[in-house]
């Protein structure tokens, strides 16, 4: 892996380690409304993080296009498992990571 890409992924698996972490470990019955709301807040913004910094990097459009769709399935399992207020954070920014997708330029091979 390039020296460029590492913050991009990083930042994507810490974000990635901490749903899961939640998901498994932290739900409860009665979920904190300040918990989900900081959860969705910390994930969504450590993927968004990785997807600005991968655009910044110069990375593949696919990489934030890819970001988007996990950030979609996370946002549904997290709507069905833990709570309506982190879905709908962590599904806004799964929209928020595909407009940065779309708005990628393409690297252009060099033809030297």
């Amino acid at each position: 892996m390039e020296r460029k890409f590492i913050v991009p992924a990083t930042t994507f698996l810490a974000g990635i380690i901490i749903w899961l972490y939640f998901f498994f470990f932290v739900v409860s019955d009665q979920p904190v409304v300040w918990m989900e709301l900081a959860f969705g807040i910390v994930v969504g913004g450590l993927i968004i993080i990785s997807a600005f910094a991968c655009r910044r990097a110069g990375g593949p459009k696919f990489g934030n296009i890819f970001r988007s769709g996990i950030l979609l399935v996370m946002g549904l399992l997290t709507f069905w498992k833990i709570g309506f207020l982190a879905a709908v954070i962590l599904l806004a920014a799964a929209v928020f990571t595909l407009l940065i997708a779309l708005n990628m330029k393409q690297l252009k091979p060099d033809t030297n």
